[in-house]
């Protein structure tokens, strides 16, 4: 301290030099320098918008749209020149939209106005007019149309479908139909939208609020619209609204299908809609990057009813989340189910979708848990990702829990709580104002998260059957196959036992592997997995220990990699260059022996990124295996591999970087290391600028 109170003495010393150099310049009265000449202000980009429009079809008559070249004059004379620089082209043919879109410098707005639900192969398209017939190119072909723009609107039925395509391609901003729309409702919406669009980008408003302000805008301008009617039920003639907004004019069940009365909502649709025209439903799609480490989607997925039906409950309550006060919860959902049954799967299948980002378009944030997380450590994590600043806060959960909540209160969010174990683990979520996934195998945790709970099941038979010959990677049918409907008995239809099977049959028959596998079953190998509810793990892990036994004769060092895997903390991607220290080997054979455990389907691995490099990962009851197969040898492993790190810092100095620095995880290798000794080379510890000494770092394997 005394050495460092002199340091600051003569830092003050150094200081007051300096200003005295300042003053002395200062009092010399030097004539001031004339200030340079003002950048000359950059011009504001103008916006351009390609409006199109498709209407007088001559053969067939039948598909004329009498009000959509009036909608383009409507939407041409609620644009203010000044501002934005509209090109409208009606009754074009593909052609000329290309070549008008191609040539617009800085195009990025477009309007379409016209038929969008016919189909060509097995995509959805637009219908252009050439010679007065219809006119269509393929969907890929208009995706790459109109990929560049920063604001599309699709305004004809069931565009939904080329919608999200344009989305998924990065269009920032789109706009369609989900259903069958009238011509009079949906070019209501499309002036309503474009007028304020313009109105709120002229005013600084960023395009992405402004699209969103002009689809509530497009919403109620066909709400608004009225017809001649009455109230108190008849006996006071009056103007009364014209369209039910959000309800499908093709749905049989709440609209009227045939004449008189055809389109009109029957009393099944509510009271505030019988007699109403159905006037479809409308989507704004605003896709964003979710927040988090996603588990990536099998190939093989196939999405069942149930999954769809979450979704759109997702969706529902994401569009109703925020209240008139600014705050709303979003609801919540809860996927339940044992080991492997594709909880996380769905989950992330869902946090990709982009109808259910733009529901939530604040954002998405995925928070894995696990068994070894606690409810404050994921907080932290949370905060982090929306730059929230605890760090005055340290372990007050109360007051992390109410800086979090500050944040969402105004905003639309879903926070996916990924394989929760206990329930305290999820309570504090419950306080935040956001909608919430959570994933879990343990009943009690789905009963106490509040919300609806989606019991995840194994598969059926026959999708086992197609999901197992996906993973062989043949195009067999096995629904005729003794050996492979066994193995689906066996599996107990979970998926991720499935999808480790497959791998193993690709390079031998299944007769031979259920003989191995039932020999294997025999020596009763038990390994016990929490929250397995009625399924068979052990069925599961004697499939491994044949994987295994099979790689130790024909790849040796594979399976001696695999095992040393089990060092790995829980729901923790480890580097390939930290793996590499693991085995023993360079940065080239790592890669390789990656791919060939992701070929055998033991280990998951992430391709590099960015400034992130490629990584390995299990799933946990791979883990859960490894761990108990490897309990003699994986203290000693612990130490090798830290012993690796160790050798690359410079001076005994540890200071972690990179995967050493994220959480738990030195902890985790340390504590791992058990009685092994730690080498002689581990002078100090240095973890986030506070070092201890060798005993210190001792003490922290203990």
């Amino acid at each position: 301290l005394l050495e460092l109170g002199d340091e600051v003495r003569k830092g003050f010393e150094k200081v007051e030099q300096v200003l005295e150099q300042v003053l002395d310049v200062l009092s010399t009265n030097t004539p001031a320098q004339p200030p340079p000449p003002p950048h000359p202000p950059q011009p504001v980009p103008i916006p351009r918008l390609l409006a199109v429009g498709c209407a007088s079809f001559t053969a067939p008559a039948k598909l004329s749209l009498d009000g959509v070249l009036t909608e383009l004059d409507e939407i041409q004379a609620a644009l203010p020149a000044s501002w934005v620089a509209a090109s409208v082209l009606r009754d074009p043919t593909a052609e000329q939209a290309a070549s008008e879109a191609s040539s617009l410098p800085g195009f990025s707005w477009f309007h379409f106005s016209g038929h969008a639900d016919p189909t060509l192969g097995s995509h959805r398209t637009l219908l252009w007019i050439k010679n007065g017939r219809p006119e269509a190119i393929d969907a890929p072909s208009l995706v790459q149309m109109l990929r560049w723009a920063e604001l599309v609107v699709l305004n004809g039925c069931k565009s939904l479908a080329l919608a999200e395509a344009l989305a998924h391609a990065g269009v920032p901003n789109v706009v369609s139909w989900e259903t069958l729309t009238p011509d009079d409702a949906s070019s209501r919406f499309g002036v309503a939208f474009w007028k304020r669009v313009a109105e709120e980008t002229h005013a600084g408003v960023p395009l992405r609020d402004a699209a969103r302000l002009a689809f509530f805008s497009g919403e109620l301008a066909v709400r608004s619209a009225t017809t001649a009617g009455s109230l108190a039920n008849g006996a006071l003639p009056a103007f009364t609204p014209r369209f039910a907004l959000g309800i499908d004019p093709q749905d049989a069940a709440l609209v009227k299908q045939a004449a008189p009365g055809r389109g009109r909502c029957l009393p099944a649709a509510g009271p505030d809609a019988v007699g109403r025209i159905a006037a479809g439903r409308p989507v704004l799609l605003q896709p964003q990057r979710p927040c988090g480490d996603l588990p990536a989607i099998p190939d093989h997925y196939k999405e069942r009813p149930a999954d769809a039906a979450l979704r759109e409950r997702l969706i529902k309550d994401g569009l109703q989340s925020v209240s008139l006060l600014g705050r709303g919860c979003g609801g919540a959902a809860t996927l339940a189910g044992t080991a492997g049954l594709g909880k996380s799967t769905l989950a992330a299948v869902l946090a990709r979708d982009v109808r259910v980002q733009s529901a939530f378009h604040d954002g998405i944030f995925w928070l894995r848990f696990g068994q070894e997380r606690s409810a404050l450590d994921v907080l932290r994590e949370l905060a982090g990702m929306i730059d929230v600043d605890i760090s005055a806060l340290r372990e007050q959960q109360a007051a992390v829990i109410d800086a979090i909540a500050r944040w969402l209160d105004t905003r639309r969010c879903l926070l996916i709580l990924d394989d929760v174990w206990t329930p305290e683990q999820a309570k504090p979520f419950t306080r935040l104002h956001a909608g919430r996934l959570l994933t879990t195998r343990v009943r009690e945790v789905a009963t106490r998260a509040g919300g609806r709970t989606q019991e995840i099941g194994a598969l059926e038979w026959r999708q086992a059957l197609r999901l197992l010959a996906a993973c062989m990677q043949t195009g067999a049918d096995l629904s005729t196959d003794a050996d492979a409907k066994e193995l689906v008995r066996l599996s107990g239809g979970l998926p991720v036992v499935l999808e480790q099977w497959g791998a193993v049959c690709r390079d031998q028959s299944m007769g031979s592997f259920l003989e191995e596998l039932r020999r294997a079953r025999g020596q009763n190998t038990f390994v016990d997995v929490e929250g397995g509810g009625d399924y068979e793990y052990d069925t599961f892990f004697a499939g491994m220990e044949v994987q295994l036994l099979r790689l130790e004769v024909n790849d040796a060092q594979i399976e001696r990699c695999c095992c040393r895997l089990a060092v790995l903390p829980e729901d923790t991607e480890m580097p390939l260059s930290v793996a590499a220290m693991l085995w023993g080997v360079d940065d080239v054979d790592a890669a390789k022996i990656a791919r060939k455990l992701e070929g055998q389907n033991l280990a998951k691995r992430t391709e590099a990124g960015g400034r992130t490099e490629a990584s390995l990962s299990l799933l946990d009851l791979h883990l859960q295996y490894l761990r108990h197969r490897g309990r003699n040898a994986i203290a000693v492993w612990h130490a090798a591999l830290l012993r690796g790190w160790m050798e690359g810092c410079v001076g005994g100095v540890l200071k972690p970087v990179g995967y050493w620095r994220r959480a738990g995880v030195l902890k985790h290798h340390l504590g791992g290391t058990g009685s092994v000794l730690l080498p002689e080379s581990l002078t100090e510890l240095n973890i986030s600028g506070s070092s201890v000494g060798k005993e210190g770092a001792k003490a922290l394997a203990s």
